[in-house]
């Protein structure tokens, strides 16, 4: 069968044996005939962006499950490298993701932020799932055969079998000369455990992945981490040559027990190679490129002569992350990602001395630049610019830094005063930047991608650091 995915950037495709067994996150099946299953984006989502990564097709093959890999490449100039290093950048930084980047897990191939990066995300789901089926395992009624004293009640009479052993078994004579027997065999109900062979199958073969992960992660309690899967497997484990019921026949917590396993088995494929390429997991492309933006931002500010990093990243109100810097002069930098600014001014839980609002709409910039020097706050933006065209025009970059501009305000401790504090702003877009009439925009493009040059994104973000202040 051949399994392609379709949108208005990218037509990818791949051949399987069968069908696979699960739609994985991220997409939807467009139509399905004999010969093809296509998917495409999932529309219905609130997220209007691009999926890119391995997508992976859990099948049963050989006799066994089997995972094969569709690579969905990004739109240009991006590639499937290029979210490979942005994704090993950004786990790194230690910085904490973004709610909504990954459709999958959040490991690579010899990259782990942690021990614990593994556990939350990727198994809750399957080991509650696994104990609650070990605690009660579905019986299956399974009919069979007993013997029974002739004056007990219950079963029904097997005659023929009864008569076949009657010589065999003690009676008594009746007075025209029959032996009659003392006991009957007896058709009775009897109840054995629910075996499935695609259970077990997804039970071990998720135990193996998850034990692979644990022995690069030197994870302390291994044993305790594989015990359910492993119990599940064996007590899965029925007669090899009786074919398994439909899965709309099983019982439910079966079924929802192989659901978990199986998306939990997607989600940890990412953290092994394929074919001797590491694969980048499934996720949301601007997202992803948002966040390896600020933490390139970060990086080059670490870089600059000096800047001494004294806080972060740590989580903090009203905002995702933020950094904090202080500088030989006595200016104090705080970085804020993707901070939300609305009516009510906000100091991100005392980070920075002044409360910052929008007096025009929400605004959330992808990262927030606030240099505090002598009790005075000014403040910069860097925003990543999705872009799958290969120009950005002035007159998109002039819309896209304009309602920061505009929108943004600082306030005085005693909130009596609203001033226009941005000193401009740094777009890090993956097209060619335009270059807008005038400084006094205080607009800059600059092209960020992965693997190239990055000399005019670091001279972008010296000068807005550095630039004197522009008139209110």
């Amino acid at each position: 069968m051949r399994v392609r995915f379709r949108d208005k950037w990218r037509d990818v495709f791949l051949d399987l044996p069968t069908a696979p067994l699960l739609t994985p996150s991220g997409v939807v099946v467009s139509s399905h005939t004999n010969e093809e299953l296509l998917y495409g984006p999932d529309l219905s989502s609130s997220v209007a962006d691009p999926i890119t990564g391995d997508l992976p097709l859990v099948h049963f093959a050989d006799d066994r499950l089997q995972v094969e890999h569709l690579a969905i490449p990004p739109p240009a100039p991006l590639s499937l490298q290029s979210v490979q290093e942005m994704w090993q950048e950004v786990l790194t930084s230690g910085v904490p993701l973004p709610s909504g980047v990954a459709t999958q897990g959040r490991l690579l191939h010899g990259q782990a932020s942690g021990e614990t990066t593994l556990l939350p995300e990727l198994l809750d789901r399957a080991h509650a799932a696994a104990r609650a089926l070990l605690s009660r395992w579905p019986q299956e009624a399974t009919p069979t055969s007993a013997w029974r004293a002739v004056e007990l009640p219950g079963g029904r009479e097997d005659l023929r079998g009864t008569d076949r052993a009657t010589k065999n078994i003690t009676g008594f004579q009746t007075r025209d000369g029959r032996c009659l027997p003392v006991k009957t065999l007896r058709r009775v109900h009897g109840a054995s455990p629910w075996t499935a062979r695609l259970l077990q199958q997804a039970s071990m073969r998720l135990a193996q992945e998850v034990g692979l992960v644990a022995d690069h992660l030197g994870h302390r309690d291994r044993s305790a981490l594989l015990r359910p899967f492993l119990q599940v497997a064996q007590q899965a484990t029925g007669n090899p040559l009786m074919i398994d019921a439909p899965l709309s026949g099983w019982p439910v917590p079966l079924r929802q027990a192989y659901e978990a396993f199986q998306a939990a088995l997607m989600a940890l494929q990412p953290t092994a190679s394929h074919n001797r390429r590491p694969l980048a997991p499934l996720c949301y492309l601007w997202r992803l490129y948002e966040a390896w933006a600020a933490v390139r931002c970060i990086r080059v500010i670490d870089g600059l002569a000096g800047y001494t990093r004294v806080l972060g990243p740590q989580p903090v109100e009203d905002a995702e992350w933020l950094v904090k810097w202080v500088s030989s002069d006595g200016t104090t930098l705080t970085a804020l990602a993707q901070a939300r600014i609305g009516r009510q001014a906000t100091r991100f839980g005392g980070a920075i001395p002044v409360g910052v609002r929008s007096v025009s709409s929400d605004l959330r910039p992808d990262l927030l630049l606030a240099c505090e020097v002598a009790g005075t706050v000014r403040m910069s933006v860097v925003d990543a610019k999705r872009r799958s065209s290969e120009v950005m025009n002035a007159s998109a970059a002039a819309e896209a830094g304009s309602k920061y501009l505009w929108g943004l305000r600082t306030v005085s401790g005693d909130g009596t005063s609203a001033v226009v504090s941005l000193k401009g702003v740094v777009l890090a877009t993956t097209a060619t930047p335009p270059k807008l009439h005038d400084a006094a925009a205080r607009i800059v493009g600059a092209r960020l991608v992965p693997g190239e040059n990055d000399d005019a994104f670091t001279k972008s973000i010296a000068t807005a650091l550095t630039q004197p202040e522009a008139d209110d």
